[in-house]
């Protein structure tokens, strides 16, 4: 077994604080000053002498370390050794320990560390004759690396300054080494004891004023039979304690080790001198015995499915639980569960025991090892039997218009004595057929005949379709088979007229038409209708679903009536929509005007032009400037639709453009300037 790491290690935070504050005053009563003893000495077969001492260097001091004997003294230090002075310094000396122990002190840099440390000499010395690491960086200890043993010797510690100068004080003490380490006893009586996979170790030890008083603290090592190593499980070291001779450590282990070797290493202050016991072979196997389920609760849903919980088990070896259930009439115990329900969801539905009898639920738990508790008090619950009833026939519905209500009628079912109502449902029908029924009677029917007042009793929608089931239901709740039957309300009530009208010219040539919906919902069609001018009225008929239509029958510069109505099942008219006056016209510019002639004649100047190529020119624009760049101002309110003209103010020297207007009101590019002249 390898047990050369002595060194515990810090894995847990706090864990420092909670472990070494508890064993304060023990370690204490290892360390020094004794009365007449300046040193406390270890020796260890490998490193030497371990030296240690209580005083607390000053910052930046260190010391020299003198040995005498036989009267002759001799410097063992060649340089004085300076422990650390600042929390760069203490981190590099502590090595591996520092991160851990920084963590423990949730410090945040290493001069927090330190200084915590040196705030705190309590802590500071039980750390120290734990770890030999600490103690080196704190001052407390010196190592003989070649001490003499067996003969009486003389130790003096010179306290020096930071130049390395004596400051007169130092510490003196004689002692005889012991020529062999101190022998560590062995842990005897090893047992283990396990609880789900949790297993707990505990063995013997001397108490502290018996044996091996330099002993600190113990390590476990386990290997599974059949492992080829040993592991230790001991997170940090379990503390000897004064007074104690019986110690124990519980850790984690899989439920599947069933045996296993264990080891107990006692380690003294150096953490060289170390000792394990001989291995101890343990059987591990779990054989507690879970506490039985005494409260187990049921309730029914859907009268034959039978819901059982019960409270989670608080012990910490139980892995889940077993339902069996229990014919009381024959006998027969039935496990109805295959794997075990998890722990933490104590729950289970059963939906297979049959009806007309009573039936006994118990619940199992079971340890993580496979042990079963007894059983303990049961669910007890009767499951009816269930027979849906007979159905009805025949269903017919009548609508009598002068009350406005709907009479159904039906064939009676053959009756047991389970009977309770028929059970009368009413939905809107559709062809998906996919919107749910509303249920009508609230009260018990057992006759065959019901009259439907309509929601609230105000009535049914008119042209409505509804399709009505009838089913009869007993006093568990079971319905038979449904009967069913459509029918149409009445309808004399014309719907409402759409809910918007739009029409738009689309590029010039043709017009959209668009409308909101009717908000009744008997609507099957819109007609769309169209007046143009001195023309009759012209009817579209268009389907419930499409709200949309493209006329391109129509003629630019005509103007336009449209409208839409609504129509109903029955075929019920609606009142008009907005009604939507709009002329018809087009936004392509007419090509300019050419050939352009301005002759002064008596009485002005006349005008003469080629016609437009256009066919739908209403006229021509004259305008005239002073200049044949500058403003030209039109000479008639309306288009001319001649091709010659006369400017009665006109004269020679004005300039003339001439614009073609559409009958959409669309206006050319103005022709090219042309200038007025003499007829010579």
């Amino acid at each position: 077994m390898n047990t050369s790491k002595a060194f515990g290690t810090f894995v847990t935070r706090n864990a420092l604080w909670q472990s070494m504050m508890a064993l304060l005053a023990v370690l204490l009563l290892f360390s020094v000053p004794v009365k007449g003893q300046e040193f406390m000495t270890i020796l260890t077969p490998e490193d030497g002498l371990y030296i240690y001492q209580d005083q607390q260097p000053r910052l930046g001091s260190g010391f020299n370390v003198y040995r005498t004997v036989d009267g002759v003294e001799q410097l063992l230090t060649e340089q004085p050794f300076f422990p650390a002075a600042n929390g760069v310094e203490f981190q590099a000396m502590a090595g591996d320990l520092y991160q851990q122990l920084a963590d423990d002190l949730e410090a945040e840099s290493a001069q927090e560390v330190f200084f915590s440390l040196r705030g705190n000499r309590s802590l500071s010395l039980v750390l120290s004759l734990v770890y030999p690491e600490i103690a080196l960086a704190l001052g407390h200890l010196y190592i003989d690396s070649d001490p003499v043993v067996g003969r009486r010797v003389a130790y003096r510690l010179e306290w020096v300054n930071s130049r390395g100068m004596p400051t007169g004080e130092e510490l003196v003490d004689q002692l005889v080494v012991d020529p062999a380490p101190m022998e560590i006893p062995l842990a005897t009586r090893i047992e283990a004891e396990r609880t789900g996979n949790r297993v707990r170790v505990s063995w013997q030890y001397p108490e502290t004023s018996v044996a091996g008083s330099q002993v600190v603290r113990f390590e476990v090592f386990v290997r599974p039979a059949g492992a080829a190593s040993y592991r230790r499980v001991t997170e940090r070291s379990v503390m000897r304690q004064t007074g104690m001779t019986r110690f124990s450590y519980a850790f984690v282990l899989d439920v599947g080790v069933q045996e296993a070797d264990f080891v107990i290493q006692a380690i003294d202050h150096t953490g060289k001198n170390q000792r394990a016991s001989q291995p101890v072979r343990l059987d591990l196997i779990d054989a507690s015995v879970p506490s039985a389920v005494n409260e187990v609760y049921s309730a029914k849903r859907d009268r034959n499915i039978v819901r059982l919980t019960w409270p989670v088990s608080p012990e910490p070896f139980v892995a889940g639980y077993h339902v069996d259930r229990l014919d009381p009439e024959t006998g027969e115990r039935v496990r109805l569960t295959v794997e075990l329900i998890d722990l933490l969801n104590p729950a289970f539905v059963d939906d297979t025991a049959e009806g007309g009898q009573s039936w006994y639920y118990y619940v199992i738990a079971v340890s993580q090892t496979g042990v079963e508790s007894e059983e303990g008090n049961p669910a007890i619950v009767f499951i009816e039997r269930l027979v849906p009833p007979n159905p009805p026939s025949n269903l017919r519905a009548t609508v009598q218009p002068d009350e406005g209500v709907v009479r159904l009628d039906w064939a009676a079912s053959e009756k047991d004595n389970l009977f309770n109502t028929y059970v009368v449902l009413r939905r809107i029908h559709t062809e998906q057929r996919n919107n749910p029924f509303s249920q009508v009677n609230r009260s018990r029917v057992t006759g065959t005949r019901y009259i439907d007042e309509g929601i609230a009793g105000i009535g049914l929608t008119e042209g409505v379709f509804y399709e009505y089931a009838v089913a009869a239901a007993n006093v568990h709740g079971l319905r038979s088979d449904t009967v069913f039957a459509v029918m149409q309300m009445p309808d004399t009530t014309p719907p409402d007229p759409p809910a918007t009208f739009r029409a738009e010219i689309d590029e010039g040539v043709r017009m959209n038409l668009s409308w909101g919906a009717s908000p009744s919902p008997d609507v099957v069609a819109y007609h769309i209708y169209k007046i143009p001018a001195g023309e009759d009225t012209v009817m579209v008929p268009m389907p419930r679903s499409r709200r949309f239509i493209v006329d391109e029958n129509v003629v630019p510069g005509n103007y336009y009536r449209y409208y839409a109505t609504a129509v109903d099942s029955a075929g019920n008219e609606s009142m008009p929509s907005r009604k939507v006056d709009i002329m018809m016209r087009d936004f392509a510019a007419p090509p300019s005007v050419r050939n352009v002639q301005a002759v002064e004649v008596d009485g002005g100047v006349h005008l003469r032009w080629e016609a437009s190529p256009s066919n739908d020119i209403v006229g021509y624009v004259v305008m005239r400037s002073e200049l044949s760049n500058g403003r030209y101002m039109a000479l008639t309110q309306e288009p001319v639709e001649d091709v010659n003209w006369v400017d009665t103010g006109g004269r020679a020297g004005k300039w003339y453009q001439v614009h073609a207007v559409d009958v959409s009101g669309n206006r050319s590019r103005p022709s090219a300037p042309r200038q007025a002249v003499r007829n010579n």
